[in-house]
């Protein structure tokens, strides 16, 4: 377990089992033998969890803070843009159809036609969706697509 020590009031660092704490050595095991309230006692503390991220936000960085008389891990999060998610989609998309069948070309083209349809929907732009009318279209732009991934 890492302790955090805090000094001065309100800032938490890294505590080193070699380090003193107001001119004390303590002893090396004193985090697996000491309560939470003796390591508090000598400003050192083993913080709890950070709450769960939220969807559609990233963790940025984490720090040390007391929330509420907590001493607990804090993330600083941020926006994941729609872009994101879509490009995150779109490589998930494309790494698992290469693990599945190493490099099926038609099986891509497929899965890359069912995320076209998947993001029209998403997005409400259907205009893509609309030029496919029929069976023959939907054969030239799968063949189409082959051609580009050759």
């Amino acid at each position: 377990m890492t302790l955090y020590i805090e000094n001065p009031k309100g800032t938490f660092n890294v505590w080193s089992v070699k380090g003193r704490v107001e001119g004390m050595l303590l002893p090396r095991n004193c985090e697996r033998v000491w309560s939470p309230t003796e390591l508090a006692a000598h400003k050192l503390y083993s913080p709890m969890e950070a709450d769960a991220v939220p969807s559609g936000m990233r963790v940025v960085s984490t720090v040390v803070q007391r929330v509420d008389g907590v001493v607990r891990f804090v993330n600083v999060t941020e926006m994941v843009t729609q872009a994101e998610i879509d490009a995150a989609l779109e490589a998930q998309v494309q790494s698992n159809a290469d693990d599945i069948l190493q490099n099926d070309k038609k099986f891509r083209v497929v899965l890359w036609l069912i995320y076209q349809i998947i993001l029209a929907v998403r997005t409400g732009d259907t205009t893509k969706l609309d030029t496919v009318t029929s069976m023959e279209k939907l054969r030239d732009i799968v063949v189409t697509r082959l051609r580009k991934t050759n």
